[in-house]
């Protein structure tokens, strides 16, 4: 029981931090079709506050299943990774 409080109690915390819950009101209204103008300044703010690379990364995706090619977002992806200082070790 002890562990299922806390997972529970961990998962609470992720999901009430507000990088998650801005991210996944921008995931819905783009999905919707509703966020496709603010979604760009979201990102690049995520990335100001050098949030984690995997949420980054996902609005991309979903932003390029929607609105880009592949290559088109390749492109912005470098862009603006370069411009928020952002260094990758590959």
């Amino acid at each position: 029981m002890d562990v299922d409080t806390s997972i529970a109690e961990l998962i609470k915390a992720k999901t009430e931090a507000d990088e998650f819950l801005s991210s996944l009101e921008c995931e819905q209204e783009l999905l919707s079709g509703m966020g496709t103008e603010k979604i760009n300044s979201h990102i690049e703010n995520l990335c100001g506050k050098k949030a984690n690379l995997n949420i980054v990364l996902r609005l991309l995706l979903i932003q390029s299943e929607i609105l880009f090619s592949m290559r088109t977002i390749s492109i912005f992806l470098l862009v603006l990774l370069s411009n928020a200082n952002v260094h990758l070790c590959i």
